[in-house]
This record gives structure tokens, C-alpha cells and sequence, in this order.
């Protein structure tokens, strides 16, 4: 078991785990110390090498140029950044540049929402809207994953978290004043306002205004600062998943674009002999559906590898050659513990099958320049290879079904014509013969006539 323990002022950034590069086993951390436990794969091998790097989170301002970082009980100074060392207080004043800015800040592992910051200045709003007092932008959540509000309707405690922030000016350097919330209620509301109108779960439009003389001050940086919800059925960030989202400023002049996602805040690697080199696969998730994947759902990628021409594992008796495709797992926002492979290795990287039920799962590897849904590349001399993966999820869609089919309608049968019904035979009269009248005479009427 290996022990490191951080000085004061410094925790391990966000948490959660990593892989043993040996035997797999867990590495936990906490806030300020990290813990390596080795099981018995490793019983009775020697020349175990490796190094490892924990990424840690500046909590206390410091003017000591290292810290003390205690590893099984043996302290080494650990040399801070910068020419000076040292941990300082927030940057002072700085104008921003001629555009407004975009800001997301880095999830840590089990954080139920996501920061994001809108930047501007009084000239920002003046270039947008004609007016320095008042500036507006429509900002849109873009590859799923996380919305503005849970709920089917934004409550008061959604527009609570919308805030106009005064984070640094020429006269009082860097601060953070909440000036006011989406609710109305802040330190100067008599003097700013913040409209939140939400469009969609992942649509918002919001309005900042200045309501005192001359509008937002000059030599002044402002921030509309605001959270998004994760929609993962844990309601915490999802390891790996690239969250996104786009704001337009104003009318549809400029356009900011940023994304955040968790990445693992441990990693491990092993010492690299002369003549080999190896491969390591990180896993990362986008896509509107990447939300439905279980948090610790874990595919595999097949490694099939041909060693450099006219050589065999027997040319190597240092390294122990792995199965032929080697099947690797991997899982969302971790990286796999590195493989080791002889320099000149050619590598072909494809993933099995990774559909899940009413889920498409399209992946893309990338390592430099190459990339594609499967990859090819050549292990270098003492070098790690890094290869991102990049699994898309979508909905599966449903294909319509045809119209049932109607029964063909029988033809109708003939029908033969009634021939006409006979008519009686009229009756032949015979014409009574009558007399001729006499010359002279009249014709007699009556009914002897």
C-alpha cells in the first residue's frame, strides 16, 4: 500500500478514482490524500516501476513556493508553478477583449450542476444594442445531457441561480459583488435588473440592464453567472460526457461557444523500457441520449496488434505479449491503465459491438491528427500513445410500420338484364258503322245517337 498526503491549502481535484497500471486494483482519494493499494497479482514480480500524477485544486492563498507532500511517511517540498511560486489571490482588473467572453467551469465527479459565465462590458452592450445599459443574450444548450430547470416549469429557485455578478473593475480590482438574481433580490437591485425568460428546458433569453444614470459602468467587467442541471438518472455529472452550450449576443451578431466535462483527476503510468512504448485509451461520451448510459457502463475496445516485420514475442523476453486481439475495457471518463508494447507495434483499435437497447452507439477514435471509427497507429519508442474514444448515443429510431393491407375488394358478378315484361295485346276495336246523314239532315245526338 502506497500513502501520499497533500500540505495544507491543496485538496485532490474533485475526487473519485483511478487504476492500478499493474494489477488494476483501485486508487481512491479524498479530499486531501490519496491511497494505492497493490493486491496479489503482483506477488513475487521485481522492477515494478511507473510514476503517477494526482491533479490538486488551490483552496488558501500561500506565499510558500512548494508544499510538502508526505509519501509513506517521507516528506518531499514539492516546487510550486510560476517564477515566483507561490498561490496567489484573484488576478486584478484587466479589460476584456473586443467581444464578450464565454466561461464553463470543470465538474468534479458526484457535482449535481454545471457553472457557466456570460462576460461583458459596458461597450459590449453598447455594440449589441445601441444603448449602454442594456445587453441581451440567447443561450442554447447544445448535444443534451443537462437542462436549465428539472422540472416541467422553472420554479423560483431555477431563477435564483441566474445572477448579475460584478467580478472585477479598474477602481476595486478583482471581487465578486452579486448585484442581483433573476428573482430581483440582490446587493444593487435598486440599481440593476436580470430578466430570465425560458424558452425550452435548453433555450433561455436573458436581459441585463442597468437602471441607473449612464447605464453599466466603464473600466468594469460584468458576469451573468448560472447553473445547469445534469438529466443522468443519478442527477450528478456524467464521467466523460461533453456538456455544451452556445450563446448568441444580441441580435445574432456574435456567436460564444464553450463545453466542460469531467476528467479523471489521477492517472498512472509504468516505466517504459528501452525499445518499448504503450497505449492508453480514455473514454468520452456525447450525443442527447449519452444521459441514459449507466454511469459505470463499460465497453471494450479490441486492440489487434502485428509486431515489426521479422520479429516475434521472442524477441523480446522483457515483455509479456497480451491475447491477439486484446480486448481492453474501458469506461466513461477514465483513462485504461497503459499497455505496454515494443516500439514499432502496429495497432488496429475497433470497438465491439456497443449498441444498447433503444440506443445507438457510434464511436471515433482520435490520436493526433487520425482519427475514425476504427484506428490504426504505430507504438513509439519510450512514448505513451493517447487515444481518445468517442462514443455518440442517440435514440434508436423506431421505423414506422406499414399500413395494414386492406383484403382486395371481390368484383362485382354480372347481373343479366330482365328482358321487359310482356304487354297485353290491346284489344282490336271494331269502328261502329254509321249511317251517312242525309243531305239536309243534322247528325242526331244522344245515346241513340
Amino acid at each position: 500500500m502506497r500513502n501520499l498526503a497533500v500540505g495544507p491549502g491543496f485538496c485532490v481535484f474533485g475526487g473519485g478514482s483511478a487504476t492500478n497500471p499493474v494489477d488494476g486494483s483501485a486508487i481512491e482519494t479524498t479530499t486531501g490524500s490519496l491511497t494505492c493499494v497493490f493486491n496479489d497479482v503482483i506477488a513475487g514480480r521485481t522492477g515494478i516501476k511507473g510514476t503517477g500524477e494526482v491533479r490538486l485544486q488551490a483552496v488558501t492563498v500561500t506565499e510558500a513556493t512548494g508544499i510538502e507532500v508526505d509519501l509513506n511517511d517521507v516528506t518531499t517540498t514539492v516546487p510550486l508553478p510560476g517564477e515566483d511560486g507561490g498561490i496567489h489571490g484573484p488576478p486584478g482588473y484587466g479589460p476584456l477583449p473586443e467581444n464578450p467572453t464565454k466561461w464553463a467551469g470543470e465538474p468534479r465527479l458526484a457535482d449535481d450542476r454545471l457553472w457557466w459565465g456570460l462576460n461583458f462590458t459596458k461597450d459590449h452592450a453598447a455594440a449589441s444594442a445601441g444603448a449602454s445599459n442594456t445587453i441581451t443574450f440567447r443561450d442554447t444548450l447544445t448535444g443534451g445531457g443537462h437542462v436549465f430547470h428539472l422540472g416541467d416549469e422553472p420554479t423560483e429557485a431555477d431563477r435564483d441561480e441566474w445572477r448579475l455578478v460584478l467580478w472585477s473593475s479598474q477602481d476595486e480590482g478583482q471581487v465578486t459583488r452579486n448585484l442581483v438574481d433573476a428573482n430581483g433580490d440582490g446587493e444593487a437591485a435598486a440599481d440593476y435588473r436580470l430578466q430570465v425568460n425560458f424558452i425550452s428546458k435548453t433555450e433561455v433569453e436573458v436581459t441585463a440592464v442597468a437602471l441607473k444614470g449612464g447605464g453599466f459602468d466603464a473600466d468594469t467587467n460584468y458576469q451573468i453567472a448560472y447553473h445547469t442541471w445534469p438529466t443522468t438518472e443519478s442527477g450528478t455529472v456524467q464521467p466523460g460526457f461533453t456538456y455544451q452550450n452556445s450563446a448568441q449576443v444580441g441580435d445574432g451578431g456574435v456567436t460564444r461557444e464553450t463545453s466542460q466535462r469531467y476528467r479523471q483527476s489521477v492517472t498512472v503510468d509504468i516505466e517504459m523500457l528501452d525499445g518499448m512504448g504503450a497505449l492508453a485509451v480514455e473514454k468520452a461520451l456525447t450525443g442527447e441520449a449519452a444521459d441514459q448510459l449507466a454511469a459505470d457502463t463499460t465497453l471494450v475496445v479490441e486492440v489487434a496488434w502485428q509486431l515489426p516485420a521479422g520479429t516475434t514475442a521472442a524477441d523480446y523476453p522483457h515483455w509479456t505479449a497480451p491475447a491477439n486481439p486484446l480486448a481492453l475495457s474501458v469506461t466513461a471518463g477514465e483513462v485504461t491503465t497503459p499497455v505496454l508494447f515494443p516500439a514499432g507495434t502496429e495497432l488496429t483499435l475497433t470497438e465491439r459491438d456497443a449498441g444498447q437497447p433503444g440506443l445507438v452507439v457510434v464511436p471515433e477514435f482520435v490520436a493526433g491528427d487520425a482519427s475514425g471509427s476504427t484506428l490504426t497507429l504505430t507504438i513509439g519508442h519510450q512514448i505513451r500513445t493517447d487515444v481518445v474514444l468517442t462514443n455518440t448515443v442517440t435514440v434508436e429510431e423506431t421505423p414506422e410500420e406499414p399500413p395494414a393491407e386492406q383484403p382486395e375488394p371481390e368484383p362485382d358478378t354480372p347481373v343479366a338484364p330482365r328482358p321487359p315484361a310482356e304487354q297485353p295485346t290491346p284489344e282490336k276495336v271494331t269502328p261502329e258503322k254509321v249511317a251517312p246523314a242525309k243531305p239536309g239532315a243534322m247528325p242526331r245526338t244522344g245515346v241513340n245517337a
